[in-house]
């Protein structure tokens, strides 16, 4: 299963202005299958190189993310070199903090430290989340690169890092949303069951 949503600036990620810009995506992950290559976790891929992504491969990358505007312009790439159990949940925060990009497991850092003083290319297809339709033409069954697992708390924060610029004791609760909170995805689903989760391997999306 996917979720696909209409393009917005909410998710745009400008330029890094002192601390204006920072932004966060965070959210609660578990791996059905870490071999798979190239899993979506989410992104806006809008055809040829236009693009960014958030995803994971098992081959040399782990994490990762991308931004391209073009097939001479990668604007941003970088790796964490991580590599998760299966069937275990991990709390995973994306920060960008003034030029720095940092990825968190758990509240723990991975990868290095990875600065650029661009911002994110300002797409204008949907925002996918598990999987991508192919280049932001109409959605398909099964979508693009699609993720094997469990999503749960999906966030997009702006204008703020969450104070999460080192090591951190992740959120043990549901997020509540707040003046930085631009996109909040809880996936509680049919609340009569006990999956409160997007899940790829379902026959359902829970949201």
């Amino acid at each position: 299963d996917r979720l696909e949503i209409p393009d917005s600036p909410d998710w745009d990620q400008p330029a890094p202005s002192g601390n204006t810009n920072d932004f966060v995506i965070d959210t609660w992950i578990n791996f059905d299958d870490n071999a798979s290559n190239t899993q979506t976790i989410t992104g806006q891929i809008c055809g040829g190189y236009n693009y960014w992504y958030l995803m994971y491969n098992s081959d040399f990358k782990g994490l990762h993310i991308q931004d391209r505007r073009s097939s001479v312009d990668l604007r941003a790439s970088f790796n964490t070199g991580w590599y998760p159990n299966e069937n275990r949940w991990y709390h995973l925060a994306v920060v960008r903090t003034g030029t720095t990009y940092k990825f968190f497991i758990d509240g723990t850092q991975v990868g290095s430290d990875y600065t650029n003083a661009a911002g994110f290319t300002s797409q204008s297809c949907r925002l996918s989340i598990g999987a991508y339709s192919d280049y932001g033409l109409p959605p398909v069954v099964n979508g693009q690169n699609p993720f094997y697992g469990q999503l749960d708390e999906f966030r997009f924060s702006k204008g703020t890092n969450r104070g999460w610029t080192q090591n951190f004791t992740p959120p043990t609760s549901p997020h509540t949303p707040d003046a930085n909170t631009t996109l909040l995805l809880h996936f509680d689903g049919d609340e009569s069951d006990s999956q409160h989760a997007i899940d790829r391997k379902s026959t359902r999306l829970n949201s």
